[in-house]
């Protein structure tokens, strides 16, 4: 029996390594880098979060919807939009066949995010702020953005099989995109109730 505890303990401490070393090589990855660095890029684009909620309200996204997806999420132009979409999905495509990121629970995931947005420099601080703030709130936010974060791009994974060039793989896309700024627009209103308290 001691051998068998053992033997697990090991067996775990060798897994969570592994995972960690692997979590290294992916944020070291330049790939992986870029997409990071575009995804803040976008998150900083004004958007218009009504707009956003009501396309979200159904989970779905009409051809008719796709059309506007530009306007709402800042881009200037619609083929702005779907070259940054096409860069985005491509790394996306890039990091799933070196590191099978459609295996990672969403927990994982956010890990993964949380040093990678470590690694490029990016403080994830609420709009508004200037600095990295430890507070509670900021704290929360910070958790909550990475969460978002964490389930959007394993929707666009899931999404990948669709291709962009086609509306089948815009609208996949364009739902999951939808769904992650109404979820940070929440991120922004718990701090902001956090804040007020």
């Amino acid at each position: 029996m001691k051998k068998l505890i053992l033997s697990l303990i090991a067996l775990i401490t060798l897994s969570t390594a592994t995972f960690a070393q692997d979590f290294n090589t992916i944020v070291k990855d330049k790939i992986f880098q870029d997409y990071l660095k575009e995804l803040v890029a976008e998150k900083n684009l004004p958007k218009d979060i009504t707009t956003i909620r009501a396309y979200n309200a159904d989970g779905v996204i009409s051809n008719a919807e796709s059309e506007n997806m530009y306007k709402i999420l800042g881009y200037k132009t619609n083929d702005e939009y779907i070259a940054s979409l096409t860069r985005q999905v491509g790394r996306l495509k890039t990091l799933e066949g070196k590191y099978r990121l459609s295996t990672l629970s969403v927990t994982n995931m956010a890990l993964l995010l949380d040093q990678g947005f470590t690694e490029i420099r990016v403080p994830l601080t609420p709009p508004g702020e200037n600095t990295t703030s430890v507070d509670n709130c900021a704290r929360r936010y910070n958790n909550c953005v990475v969460i978002v974060t964490a389930t959007a791009i394993l929707g666009h994974v899931a999404c990948i099989p669709a291709d962009v060039t086609i509306l089948g793989g815009i609208l996949c896309h364009g739902a999951v995109v939808a769904a992650q700024y109404a979820m940070l627009d929440n991120c922004q209103l718990d701090y902001q109730d956090c804040v007020a308290k």
